[in-house]
């Protein structure tokens, strides 16, 4: 497995806790409503790290017996936005790897990273979800937050593994689809369109190389791939370039009215 992926699943699949008791005189510390970033460690008078088990352990049991201010961690975080932050960033660079290389990416990798995954958001729900009688809740404000970087990633790899299966070996669920047919009722040119303004707009397909985008249209749509690409990239050049492919008016009003009338159904739908 690439070394891009196993960062990610070690900070993922890495739920040790480290407790720090200060001395009372602290005046910064994690409480139920607040999300306080500065312990003087000058008042630090033990630090210990927990598994899930071994923390509840000490909670049910010792905690309540301690004097002291308690800080909870998790990867390095005393504080569920750092926390978030740290992730959704690290995240993102597992997200874009994946994008980027799906298509040599095996089925069996990505089964193999879920299962990890999925075990890892099992032990943070068990833990966010215990009942423990203290007024020290920072382990579950940082376990909820670890719990649905989880959950995200467990949707994007299940959405990704089915781009896998259909671009790898050309298999997909139900009817097979026919040599050349659409999927849409746009027009080609109209889909190139549609999928470059939503690409340049940053709604899809952020950090996606021109080729595996092509490849995802391609799987939604029908189209060849290898033209799409190349439509993608004539689209994207000066329009007064010779290279540059004239795409209609008509194909224009066509793909703004099929918008307008998506936002219609929204605007229905949605009072």
């Amino acid at each position: 497995m690439e070394a891009d992926i196993q960062v990610f699943i070690d900070i993922m699949t890495d739920n040790h806790f480290m407790v720090k008791r200060y001395k009372l005189e602290s005046n910064n510390f994690n409480d139920s409503q607040f999300d306080k970033t500065e312990f003087d460690e000058k008042l630090l008078l033990s630090k210990n790290e927990y598994n899930i088990d071994d923390l509840l352990e000490f909670m049910e049991s010792k905690l309540f017996r301690a004097d002291g201010i308690f800080s909870f961690e998790l990867n390095g975080f005393n504080y569920s936005k750092g926390l978030e932050n740290f992730l959704q960033s690290e995240f993102l660079k597992f997200r874009m790897f994946i994008v980027n290389n799906f298509n040599e990416i095996e089925k069996s990798s990505l089964i193999e990273l879920a299962e990890k995954i999925i075990s890892s958001r099992n032990e943070l729900d068990f833990l966010r979800n215990a009942h423990i009688r203290s007024r020290f809740k920072g382990y579950k404000f940082l376990s909820s937050v670890k719990y649905e970087l989880c959950a995200e990633t467990i949707r994007f790899i299940d959405n990704h593994q089915l781009f896998i299966l259909s671009s790898s070996t050309g298999k997909k669920k139900g009817k097979p689809k026919k040599a050349n047919e659409k999927l849409t009722k746009f027009t080609q040119n109209q889909i190139v369109i549609l999928f470059h303004y939503l690409r340049e707009r940053d709604f899809i397909g952020i950090g996606m190389q021109k080729n595996s985008y092509a490849d995802f249209i391609s799987g939604l749509t029908g189209f060849a791939a290898e033209k799409i690409r190349q439509d993608l990239s004539h689209i994207d050049t000066n329009p007064d370039s010779t290279n540059t492919v004239r795409f209609s008016e008509y194909d224009y009003i066509q793909v703004k009215r099929a918008l307008k009338e998506l936002i219609t159904s929204i605007e229905e739908d949605s009072k």
